[in-house]
């Protein structure tokens, strides 16, 4: 029986622009319905924060609007998707389901593998189709980044004709109790003004403000705490929810590039574009890393879970104000800039010594563009479990001195500091008698000392490089090179090939992102 429906299952690629599979179904010439499944065990998640849900809501309500131009209607349920799938089957009948592929996490892996054995037993063909420049189940990197570039330079996906009238017959069969999970209207009045807006419209406007206005000090100011938030791209959770898609952003950047508007910044930003995907790729290549050293040899690494360590870093409380900061700025507005996510990173797996996988998940909730692909190579890169890139351990008063001298930034997020001047605000526990006296400010009382001293991350670094040289850690630097690794690892050389320039910048360093900022 050829099926007369065509049902495209919206997942993180929440827009019409660029998406394949939307274009696909629709060149059927058949009906075609949309769905979105609100999953319980998403919510369940340890990476799963309302923030996440709330965003998505937004970019629905647009996408809901612009499906409608083409006369798609889009359906919500909030269930299991195997279940969501067969109340469809039982009350719209056969049908081709239609998706992009998901980079998620290890639940919606094993989701997608039992709906699609499930899918095969009621007869429903399963059409997925890639993200551009990631491949699943690529065993190596052998001319990779010409790939990409080439997936990156083709044309976009785009809409020209609608689908038939009788899509909205097809969605009128489904009952109303059909809806959102509660959440929606329960935590509208506690979003914080600080938070980005979801919607395709928001991250089109945002992209259209960054490469003519903010990009002008990009690089200048991507390692600045409080700089940043205004000239970097801010389009990550738009790229995280495929409300963008990264094609038409690559693509866009380019154009400016080509007319010579702030070209060396936006050429830094394309060049990130494509570490995006590289992470991506790993991830997709080896997604153990969400839970696993993906070096195995550092598992010989001691790491202790403190509980009052790990709290006083989950609440901005261990002593080190530029750490404190970020971790409130970034739970407060689900942002901070890669250098301060780095620094985070290094600071509880290092300084405290506590085990990535907590860390992971607790910032997993916290940022508002969390994506899988980025995040675990990134966690694992930055904690120092990978084995083929350098340990940076970040000391964070000489980050604070040389990205937030006057102490602006930390003042904000550390109001307890605020009456201090510049320089004890950055070293609190530099304060005098006297000056607490003058100041009246009092350590230990009004602000934590520290809980560990300054060369917590050294003493770390030496075993690092110790266990380095174990031999279980260099038989898997080999496997690593070999899977997620070109020929030719020379950033300015891959920079080059992929921007088609013989000048680049050595911004685009691979340990450049967590999200491309």
């Amino acid at each position: 029986m050829n099926p007369e429906l065509a049902l495209v299952w919206f997942k993180k690629d929440l827009r019409c622009e660029d998406h394949e599979a939307l274009y696909r179904a629709i060149e059927t010439g058949k009906a075609v319905v949309a769905c979105f499944i609100w999953e319980p065990e998403w919510f369940e998640d340890e990476d799963f924060d309302l923030r996440h849900a709330r965003f998505a809501a937004q970019g629905l309500d647009e996408l809901r609007g612009e499906l409608l131009k083409w006369r798609i209607p889009l359906l919500e349920f909030s269930d299991k998707a195997s279940n969501a799938f067969d109340r469809l089957r039982t009350t719209l009948g056969n049908f081709d389901v239609f998706s992009c592929e998901e980079v998620g996490n290890a639940r919606s892996f094993a989701r997608d593998r039992k709906l699609k054995a499930q899918l095969r037993t009621w007869g429903i063909p399963w059409f997925e189709f890639a993200r551009p420049g990631i491949r699943r189940g690529l065993k190596n990197r052998a001319f990779w980044d010409e790939r990409w570039k080439l997936e990156m330079n083709a044309p976009l996906f785009r809409l020209v004709v609608a689908a038939p009238d009788s899509s909205f017959e097809y969605a009128r069969r489904m009952d109303s109790s059909v809806r959102r999970p509660e959440f929606r209207d329960s935590t509208a009045s506690s979003i914080s003004s600080e938070f980005q807006i979801g919607g395709r419209s928001m991250g089109l406007s945002r992209l259209d403000r960054f490469l003519h206005i903010d990009s002008a000090r990009y690089r200048f100011q991507i390692s600045k705490p409080e700089g940043s938030r205004t000239h970097c791209s801010r389009l990550s959770p738009y790229l995280a929810w495929g409300m963008l898609s990264q094609r038409e952003v690559f693509q866009a950047a380019l154009k400016q590039i080509e007319i010579g508007v702030h070209r060396a910044h936006l050429r830094s930003f394309a060049s990130r574009l494509h570490w995006n995907s590289h992470f991506v790729q790993k991830f997709e290549s080896e997604s153990r890393m969400e839970f696993e050293d993906v070096n195995k040899g550092f598992s010989a690494l001691e790491r202790i879970f403190d509980r009052e360590k790990f709290e006083a870093f989950a609440l901005g409380q261990t002593g080190y104000p530029l750490v404190d900061a970020c971790v409130r700025c970034l739970a407060a507005t689900g942002y901070i800039n890669f250098r301060m996510r780095a620094m985070l990173v290094s600071f509880a797996t290092h300084s405290l010594r506590l085990p990535w996988q907590p860390i992971s998940r607790l910032m997993a909730r916290w940022f508002l563009d969390y994506e899988p692909g980025i995040h675990y190579p990134q966690i694992q890169m930055q904690s120092g479990t990978t084995g083929i890139n350098a340990l940076r351990v970040y000391n964070p008063v000489k980050q604070s001195i040389e990205h937030d001298p006057e102490a602006r930034f930390v003042k904000q997020w550390v109001p307890e500091l605020s009456d201090l001047p510049s320089g004890l605000a950055l070293q609190p526990w530099k304060t005098q008698a006297m000056e607490e006296l003058f100041y009246g400010f009092v350590r230990g009382r009004d602000y934590p000392d520290p809980i560990v001293d300054e060369r917590a991350g050294i003493r770390f670094a030496r075993e690092w490089h110790e266990l380095r040289k174990s031999g279980d850690v260099r038989r898997e630097n080999q496997r690593i090179k070999a899977v997620h690794t070109t020929a030719d690892r020379s950033v300015k050389r891959r920079s080059d090939q992929i921007l088609g320039s013989s000048t680049s910048t050595n911004a685009c360093a691979p340990n450049a992102l967590i999200s491309p900022n």
